[in-house]
């Protein structure tokens, strides 16, 4: 079982449970709702960032665009999929932690395995923990991967379009307040 947040248009955020899949067909259901949904992915369009869906039978096409997703050519209340929620973690839990904590430190691991659709920093760049450092694709949902830290951005350790495992590293950041340290001793 695989569980994911949404962010709708208003800023609520809704938990989805991905109950059983295979091959293009997925069960779903809303965490709280008694209700499962059967999905279908008739067809998907990475350059058009587009799929056909078939959902308890009603045919919908959803495109994803900088400002949302769009269903059917109608913004839906669906703004974002921004994060995995491994299942066994409390809502409260999660809703303390921004970030998987890094295996060592200052490295960013990947939350879950995918496909690294957008690389948003490269060496030099300064980030804050709220900065996202890369965009992943799992099971045709996009997750951002942030930082988790302050600092500066030492190495870019993958590329757009490259296959990634869970906790294999992404990103490695040099730390802020080692960073301050350095220039101290300089």
């Amino acid at each position: 079982m695989r569980r994911f947040r949404v962010e709708s248009a208003t800023g609520k955020y809704i938990d989805i449970e991905i109950v059983d899949g295979y091959k293009d067909m997925l069960k779903a259901r809303v965490v709280g709702e008694n209700k499962e949904y059967t999905i279908r992915i008739i067809r998907f369009d990475e350059e058009l960032k587009q799929a056909i869906l078939e959902i308890n039978g009603n045919i919908i096409k959803v495109t994803g665009v900088s400002r949302g997703i769009m269903i059917n050519g109608i913004p839906s209340i669906v703004k974002r999929v921004i994060e995995y929620i491994p299942v066994g973690i409390s809502r409260e839990d999660f809703d303390k932690r921004k970030t998987p904590l890094p295996i060592e430190r200052g490295i960013i691991t990947a939350p879950i395995s995918g496909k690294i659709i957008e690389v948003k920093v490269k060496p030099g760049d300064h980030v804050t923990s709220d900065s996202i450092v890369a965009l992943m694709e799992s099971m045709k949902m996009v997750t951002e991967i942030k930082a988790g830290i302050e600092g500066v951005v030492e190495e870019v350790y993958v590329e757009k379009g490259k296959a990634v495992n869970k906790g294999e590293k992404l990103v490695k950041i040099k730390l802020a307040e080692e960073s301050k340290k350095t220039k101290k001793h300089k």
